[in-house]
């Protein structure tokens, strides 16, 4: 019966198999169909084009003929040619050359559409088209009959192009022949075939989709048919797997499931299934499992309730217990022991106790004799000592105590041992931690202060017993408290924890580091030779410090200052010492923080000269000795005052005017900065009013000192003071802070800088490129200006990295859409220079000093900006031609090497190196770049014989002051200046010449020069 519905259920899936296969076969000749239709759709689209192209290819060839006949434009004759060429496969066919011809083609000879390559008839392309015989043979008639019409367009432009005296005549001959009743007749019979060709694609490609769809339709209706007859398959396969299963497949299913999760239990609900089913097959295997299930669960109740009698004696049991026989393995082991151990009892039943039980010196960590060995050899009670340290299987370490007894039969008999143990781990840690606690700071795990007192007493005995050198240092981080105020504590807790790491990690296992509270850390550095040799461990430290810290996911910023004193340099007590440690520290702090100082007498009398600047300073302050000048900032392109920066300065009693460097270095770390800033804003602001009275609207900048701006309620401050100002509007007041400044406390900056600006006042970022701002610095610093720092304006004339940082910082500003001013301008070439950069607004000496308020009216008013500046005010200098800049200022340096060696008779010069104008920086300059960029203006070629003149002049000078006729020599150096000059006047009408050329301000014949 089973394998008669077996084979039932396998004569159904493989009619259902065929069924399916013959299904998919019917539906893809449906697709088949579906895709000729497409094709013949295809066919007659291609045979249409080109049979409109041979007939489009005609008329473009009469347009091309009569065209030339009426113009007579050459042109026109070529185009003519060329339709020919492309048609009878002797040219290119250019792409995508449908219906449109020569329309596409542009008076200037331009063809939009470029060829692809392919030279192939038309004749060639229609045979390839797949055309019948018949049409194809009408298709060779119409081009035979197009190739008649163009003998005649070929006589007719013959006839035209005759000359002499009835030229005109002639080509009015030509025009008829093109217009004659002959030639549309000749037209007409050339679109006669094609239209027959039309009419048989057409009528041949409509009965090949009548055909396609026929048998499609007839596929399609049989694929619905083969669709029920599969449904009916599939439902006869479905009842025959049912009579297998015994039920459906969800019934089968479920039983599989309980009998999988172990539910044995008999369902009485169910009906019961047929016999020799798979349920029925089912249903007695779970019966079967029932059975076996209920009487292992009788025989596990009675073991269990033995081995319960058994784990409840000895769970009542606190310690830990063992037995062994009476060769040392183990028998039994309690919950207790095998916690602290890691074995398991059948692990360890019948096992050596020393695989289980491993004990080692907790201080020597020297593995210990087993207890149980010595109590079985001794035969007495072994007590563990209270430095017993077992080793669990995982490695876990516990300290245990109490004892290891032999057990004796009545007879005396010795039949094993047990093992009496109990952890008193954390009684040893409570111990060791107090004893830790009482020399050790607890947050960061250095000594504290009570374990250095000891140790700065052993470390003095020992520099005095070896002669050496003991530096004791006292290093405080800077702007920790910020970082407290800004981040929370627990951020400053693990600041100051990896900050003492770092310290361990860079001292030797001699040296001592301790934490003396806050911030501060002292140090111990023994066995120290020379002084230099501490100055190298201390600027490690310095150094190690000011890294980076990365605490969770901020980047924080400090620095440390550190300050030492040496033993016995300084012969005084640990007391004494850690003192004046603590007043060199204060000292670096003043100089300026990140820095190291070393104590001593001088050092001391620093530390009070600073308290009494610092008191001068206040009283400076108090009696009006603090000054306001002003340095204008001009736009170079246009020459308007573009602002004007304020800079501080103190008219000292005894010393005169004092620059900031010389004062405010000392006050920086003290309210006093605070009030100077405040003082300086009023007076910039008293100052705007001034001018703008006098009809002067200048913008004013005033620098900022870091501990001012990083107030918290500067903003608050900055308001309070405009209202005492309304007369003037803030957008007159702007604000420079400095970029080391800005790197500090990002954030903080960022919401102060944005709170000032909604009172309307700007900001500048001042010396751009000298601290450690990175683009994710700038990115979030809404500054409305950044200023080149003069150090690098000073030199990139002469220093490539000058240059290229300078280049670098003016792309910056144009990404970031701020403004880029320039300081420290001296020479007009430096403006020059910046000017052809893009940085056009600059300041400096080249522009003007710092002058008092007074005189910057009348200043304005007689300022002339430079005539090299204006030059270029209309023109742009391209970056190529930065080297001929360059170029020019090392003319500039040869010439005043000359002035100098004129003055200096030691300097000697080989006469006949300086001769060759080849060898000179200029010299190589024009004979590779400048040759290779300007060689085709006529200005270059003038240079030549001037920069000639110059180097011999320089030979000239150097003979006359070797001859000692310095009169003659300094009356030729002015000859040489002249010519420098001259070298100078003809590289910029170089550069005007270029500039004009490229932008078209010259006519088109005199942009290059003749050969």
């Amino acid at each position: 019966m089973s394998g008669f519905r077996q084979s039932t259920f396998s004569r159904h899936l493989l009619w259902l198999i065929l069924t399916f296969g013959v299904s998919v076969t019917v539906f893809v000749l449906y697709a088949t169909s579906e895709k000729r239709i497409d094709r013949a759709h295809e066919q007659r689209q291609l045979s249409f084009r080109l049979c409109e192209e041979l007939h489009d290819s005609s008329d473009d060839l009469t347009r091309m003929v009569r065209t030339y006949v009426v113009t007579g434009n050459p042109l026109f004759k070529k185009h003519y040619q060329e339709i020919l060429d492309i048609r009878n496969g002797f040219a290119a066919r250019p792409k995508e050359y449908e219906a449109l011809y020569w329309e596409l083609v542009l008076e200037d000879d331009v063809r939009p559409r470029p060829a692809d390559g392919e030279r192939v008839a038309i004749l060639e392309r229609m045979r390839r088209a797949g055309f019948t015989a018949q049409e194809f043979a009408r298709l060779e008639t119409a081009k035979a009959n197009s190739d008649a019409l163009s003998k005649i367009e070929v006589e007719a432009m013959r006839l035209s192009e005759r000359g002499g005296l009835d030229a005109e005549a002639q080509r009015r001959r030509a025009t008829l022949m093109l217009y004659s009743p002959e030639y549309h007749h000749a037209k007409a019979e050339i679109m006669r075939p094609i239209q027959e060709v039309y009419d048989s694609v057409e009528s041949r490609t409509l009965a090949a989709v009548h055909e396609a769809e026929q048998r499609a339709l007839q596929m399609l209706i049989l694929m619905f048919a083969l669709i029920l007859i599969l449904m009916f398959v599939m439902w006869r396969t479905y009842r025959a797997l049912r009579d297998t299963l015994g039920g459906s497949v969800e019934e089968v299913r479920y039983r599989i499931e309980r009998i999988a999760a172990g539910d044995l239990a008999r369902d009485t609900a169910s009906a019961t299934p047929k016999q020799n089913t798979v349920a029925a097959w089912l249903l007695e295997m779970q019966n079967k499992l029932y059975d076996g299930q209920h009487e292992q669960r009788q025989l596990t109740k009675r073991l269990a309730a033995e081995k319960e009698r058994a784990q409840v004696t000895l769970s009542c049991i606190g310690d830990a217990v063992i037995t062994t026989d009476a060769q040392g393995n183990v028998a039994f082991m309690n919950l207790v022991a095998i916690r602290l151990t890691g074995h398991t009892l059948a692990e360890a039943m019948g096992q050596p106790l020393t695989a289980v039980f491993k004990i080692i010196h907790e201080a020597t960590r020297q593995t210990l004799e087993n207890p149980v060995e010595k109590a079985i050899r001794l035969g007495k009670t072994m007590v563990m000592g209270s430095h017993t340290v077992l080793i669990s299987r995982d490695r876990t370490e516990y300290n245990i105590e109490d004892s290891a007894a032999p057990i004796f039969l009545e007879s005396g008999e010795l039949i094993g041992c047990v093992l009496v143990f109990h952890d008193v781990t954390e009684k040893h840690r409570l111990l060791s931690d107090v004893r830790w606690q009482a020399g050790h700071d607890v947050l960061t795990g250095l000594p504290n202060r009570a374990l250095l007192a000891d140790r700065f007493d052993r470390a003095l005995l020992h520099a005095q017993r070896q002669e050496e050198r003991l530096v004791v240092c006292l290093l405080d981080l800077d702007d920790f408290k910020p970082v407290n105020d800004l981040h929370g504590h627990v951020v400053g807790d693990q600041l100051l924890v990896e900050a003492a790491e770092r310290l361990t990690a860079l001292l030797r296992a001699e040296d001592t580091v301790a934490r003396m509270g806050g911030d501060e850390f002292a140090l111990l550095l023994g066995g120290v030779h020379t002084l230099e040799e501490a100055r190298l461990t201390l600027q490690r430290l310095i150094a190690a410090m000011v890294e980076p810290y990365f605490i969770d996911g901020n980047t924080i910023m400090v620095s440390a200052s550190i300050g030492a004193v040496v033993y016995p340099d300084d012969d005084a007590d640990s007391d004494t010492l850690l003192r004046h440690a603590d007043q060199a520290m204060y000292a670096a702090k003043q100089s300026g923080r990140n820095r190291f100082h070393f104590f001593d007498v001088l050092q001391d009398k620093e530390i009070q000269d600073t308290h009494q600047q610092i008191e001068e300073l206040s009283t400076s302050l108090a009696n009006h000795q603090l000054r306001l000048l002003y340095q204008p900032k001009v736009d170079m392109r246009s020459g308007a005052i573009a602002g004007i920066e304020a800079l501080l300065r103190w008219q000292h009693p005894k010393r005169g005017l004092l620059l900031p460097s010389d004062f405010l270095r000392v006050a920086e770390d003290t309210d006093l900065i605070v009030a100077i800033g405040e003082w300086v804003i009023e007076q910039a602001l008293h100052q705007i009013a001034a001018w703008r009275e006098q009809g002067k609207d200048w913008l004013v900048s005033v620098n900022i000192s870091a501990r001012h701006f990083r107030n918290p309620d500067f903003a608050e401050q900055l308001k309070v003071i405009l209202k005492r100002h309304r007369e003037v509007p803030p957008q007159y007041l702007r604000i420079e802070i400095l970029e080391s400044v800005a790197v500090k406390n990002l954030e903080q900056i960022r919401q102060t800088i944005l709170q000032c600006q909604d009172l309307g006042v700007s900001f500048a970022l001042d010396d751009f490129g000298t601290g450690y701002s990175s683009l994710s610095y700038l990115k979030h610093l809404p500054v409305e200006v950044l200023k080149i720092d003069q150090s690098f304006v000073r030199d990139m004339l002469e220093d490539r990295e000058d240059l290229a940082l300078v280049e670098a910082i003016i792309s910056l500003a144009k990404v970031f859409k701020c403004q880029v001013i320039a300081e420290g301008v001296e020479t007009v070439e430096q403006g020059t220079l910046l000017m052809r950069l893009g940085c056009d607004v600059v300041q400096g000496y080249a522009i003007a000093h710092p002058m008092p308020a007074a005189d910057v009216p009348a200043w304005s008013e007689r300022y002339v900006p430079e005539a090299e500046w204006l030059m270029w005010t209309d023109l742009q200098w391209p970056l190529q031609d930065i080297p001929l800049m360059v170029a020019a200022h090392e003319h500039i340096k040869w010439v005043e090497s000359i002035a100098a060696a004129l003055d200096n008779a030691e300097t000697r010069i080989n006469t006949d190196k300086l001769l060759d104008h080849h060898g000179c920086r200029f010299g190589e300059w024009y004979d590779g770049e400048g040759g290779t960029r300007y060689a085709h203006l006529p200005e270059f070629a003038q240079v030549q014989a001037v920069h000639m003149q110059v180097h011999r002049l320089g030979v000239e000078v150097i003979l006359m002051r070797d001859a000692g006729d310095m009169v003659a020599a300094r009356g030729l150096l002015s000859e040489l200046h002249a010519c420098k000059d001259s070298i100078l006047s003809e590289l910029s009408l170089l550069q005007v010449a270029l500039s004009k050329a490229q932008r078209g301000a010259l006519p088109q014949d005199k942009r290059l020069p003749k050969s």
